[in-house]
């Protein structure tokens, strides 16, 4: 029992012995911190952001005319970067739906509602639809530049 406690004793004596004089450098240069990096957003020091602007679609388009309380399906999905609505004196409102329903990416309010008759509209960021709801009495006249018929 004593040598196996002596012999531990001079195995840590000789480890000790060893790095500090033979392994010293080695130690300390795998010992050495991290340079230590933070990345903020100040007014002195900001960080470049960039984002591409969306690439405007301005051919193809179309032209449907709604009469009130009927929703048209648009097939296939439509992109739009420009829409011009025509509503009736008897109309509440346009609106777009994207997945069959799900999605109402664009609502605008008619004359009856206490909107405006006409709105025509440069989009800088495009809608997709793939429906459209004339609600109200009156009719509906809905155009767009962009991809689909």
């Amino acid at each position: 029992m004593r040598k196996v406690i002596l012999g531990s004793i001079l195995l840590t004596l000789a480890s000790a012995v060893l790095g500090a004089t033979v392994f010293r450098a080695p130690i300390a240069a795998a010992a050495s911190p991290f340079t230590n990096v933070i990345v903020g957003n100040t007014d002195s020091n900001p960080v470049p952001v960039s984002v591409p602007a969306p690439v405007p679609v301005t051919s193809g388009g179309g032209d449907l005319p709604i009469t009130g309380g009927d929703t048209r399906l648009v097939q296939p999905a439509v992109t739009a970067t420009a829409i011009s609505i025509h509503m009736d004196s008897n109309t509440d409102g346009v609106r777009f739906f994207y997945g069959h329903g799900g999605a109402e990416p664009a609502l605008f309010y008619g004359p009856h509602a206490g909107g405006s008759a006409d709105v025509t509209l440069s989009l800088p960021r495009p809608i997709t639809f793939d429906a459209i709801a004339c609600d109200g009495t009156g009719t509906c006249t809905v155009g767009w530049v962009g991809n689909g018929s």
